[in-house]
């Protein structure tokens, strides 16, 4: 029984990690795909640029999108650290002697949420600026065209 509550709460704890790792990095892919494609498509912006409901709605969206990505963060670093707490207290472990590496590779220390939600935050910050800025770039382009 001792092993098996050992290899549920360890395997709680890669899951979380690996789920921890694959949130910021996907997400961090949507922000950069997301400044790329706006960009560079001049539908899109042509589109943001003329339809206002669109822009604050986008805006709204890509905010919202942040929030829910810092709170999954640090809800999945709380997590585990709870995981981590558990394992610690584990009887197995006690009992073996297992070493403290073997299990503590997959703690997410509270850094790494804080770090990535100022990185991504960045990125998002960035992508609702270029939104916000694209009527801007419109009127520009307009005048350019005309040559006023």
């Amino acid at each position: 029984m001792e092993k098996e509550l050992f290899d549920l709460l360890y395997g709680a704890a890669k899951s979380t990690y690996d789920s921890y790792l694959y949130n910021v990095w996907t997400t961090m892919a949507l922000a950069v795909g997301s400044i790329g494609w706006l960009l560079t498509s001049d539908s899109a912006r042509q589109f943001l640029g003329t339809q206002r409901a669109a822009q604050y709605i986008s805006m709204l969206c890509v905010a919202l999108i942040l929030a829910i990505h810092c709170f999954v963060l640090f809800d999945t670093q709380e997590k585990s650290q709870h995981i981590h707490l558990l394992l610690k207290m584990d009887e197995y472990i006690m009992k073996y002697d297992v070493p403290k590496e073997y299990y503590s590779q997959y703690l997410i220390p509270l850094r790494w949420p804080v770090t990535s939600s100022i990185l991504n935050g960045s990125l998002f910050s960035l992508l609702i600026l270029f939104i916000w800025l694209t009527p801007n770039f419109i009127v520009k382009k307009a005048e350019e065209d005309t040559g006023g």
